[in-house]
């Protein structure tokens, strides 16, 4: 699936019952959803199917198959788009996608729970049920779970056990090898940090908040861990053990390729092509049209720079590592595919031009090697001359290669300084978004706050 932006707070207003609601209240209802893009002949959900989303359709043609075979095209903007797709539970027909379509989807039990509640008012009585609901309906309503058969998303919430922890206790230790679990925050917050190598000091790299999800690419790669996280409050932990997480999220979710099929595929335009390995391996060589080298540590920190209409084909050395890099991408609603099997072989799939290797020491006859030594002796001055020609012949070489070496990190440092200034902008903006967003919230809790003042003067 490939995530669009959000949804127009007048266009949703054309749903029903968005309708009748408030700018404020379809506004709310819209920050809780999910807009995704959708090929033709996907599978939205099947007759008996008992999920959790309530659909509606923005854009292309569905087909609707009853359970006695009649079938139904729904287009988007007509009478019969405007209320959600076959909303009843269990599902009683099978919708799939007639063309390219794009669709609004959030959870039908927080919808019923937006739309029962008041754009102002708090109902302290069911304070304590909505924060569970909360951290559960933004955990599934990622781009990941979102593209999970229902029988799938059902099993693995079943599987989830629950772990209250305080604040300060640490849920993953960088570099141990032992832990096989995959965590959910349910309530409070984590920090993650790393050890710095040269200083032995802790590098605070992200605050993850209830509803994230972590602790995924040592289960998928079957490496260590690679940094700590502990509670920054006290808080519970969902955790997953590693073979429900790979079985039931990510083997569904990865979609793999043959390297043959890469040449074709970045022609159309579509796809880029993406190294995952780190910079070094990168740099030793890489697929001739991987313009790209995002090491798996840097990928959420790069994601926002990168071009969501894209599909990207990722590879690494090995299929495991692919498929860390590929289920975080799909996190973040790119679509993406790997390269079956890796390529371990990668010796013979390299782009960049090999070391200058020394010429094999030329077999000469006796008869050469006789009138060799004979001239050598008889003008041992001109021997000399030559060996300084070649020596000095051999330092340009070597001269040339290192400027050659110094130009292309060069190169590499100048288009790794854009995509951070990039990366800069776009926090600069995120965090201009988010003082909004909490001045808002200040607001409104404010209002809230009046009026149950007042309520209780009356």
């Amino acid at each position: 699936m490939a995530a669009v932006p959000k949804l127009d707070v007048n266009i949703a207003r054309k749903f029903y019952p968005f309708d009748s609601q408030s700018i404020k209240k379809v506004q709310e209802i819209i920050e809780k959803s999910a807009v995704q893009k959708l090929p033709a002949d996907r599978i939205l959900f099947k007759q008996g199917d008992k999920d959790k989303w309530t659909i509606y359709l923005l854009s292309g043609k569905v087909e609707l198959t009853q359970p006695d075979g009649i079938v139904e095209i729904i287009e988007a903007n007509t009478e019969a788009a405007i209320q959600p797709i076959s909303n009843q539970v269990p599902r009683t027909a099978t919708v799939k996608s007639h063309t390219e379509i794009s669709v609004l989807i959030i959870d039908r039990s927080l919808l019923q729970l937006l739309l029962n509640h008041n754009d102002g008012g708090v109902v302290v009585g069911d304070l304590d049920d909505d924060e569970d609901e909360d951290w559960m309906s933004r955990f599934l309503q990622s781009n990941a779970f979102l593209q999970l058969p229902a029988a799938n998303i059902q099993s693995l919430m079943m599987s989830l056990q629950e772990q209250p922890l305080e604040m300060g206790e640490t849920i993953i230790q960088e570099n141990s090898p032992n832990d096989d679990k995959f965590y959910i925050i349910q309530e409070g917050s984590c920090i993650v940090t790393k050890t710095n190598q040269s200083t032995g000091k802790e590098i605070t790299l992200a605050q993850l908040d209830y509803g994230t999800g972590f602790g995924e690419e040592a289960l998928i790669t079957g490496g260590v861990r690679g940094a700590s996280v502990s509670m920054k409050t006290d808080g519970i932990i969902m955790t997953l053990e590693k073979k429900d997480f790979l079985d039931l999220l990510v083997a569904p979710l990865i979609h793999r390729i043959s390297n043959d099929e890469v040449d074709g595929l970045i022609s159309s335009g579509d796809y880029q092509l993406i190294d995952v390995r780190n910079e070094n391996e990168f740099s030793q060589g890489h697929l001739e049209k991987a313009e790209k080298n995002i090491p798996i540590s840097l990928i959420r920190s790069q994601l926002e720079a990168l071009d969501e209409e894209k599909h990207y084909i990722i590879y690494s050395n090995q299929e495991n590592r692919s498929s860390a890099a590929a289920f975080l991408f799909i996190q973040q609603g790119f679509e993406c595919s790997i390269i079956a099997e890796g390529i371990e072989k990668i010796d013979n799939l390299l782009a960049s031009e090999p070391a200058a290797i020394p010429e094999p020491p030329v077999t000469l006859d006796d008869n050469v090697v006789v009138e060799a030594a004979a001239e050598e002796s008889s003008d041992p001055g001109k021997h000399t001359q030559q060996n300084k020609q070649l020596t000095l012949e051999q330092r340009c070489k070597k001269t040339e290669a290192l400027a050659a070496t110094f130009k292309a990190k060069a190169q590499e440092a100048i288009k790794f300084a854009k995509v951070k200034a990039k990366q800069l902008e776009l926090i600069k903006q995120k965090l201009h978004d988010e003082t909004l967003r909490a001045d808002n919230a200040e607001a409104e809790l404010e209002q809230a706050r009046k009026e149950i003042e007042q309520l209780k003067l009356t």
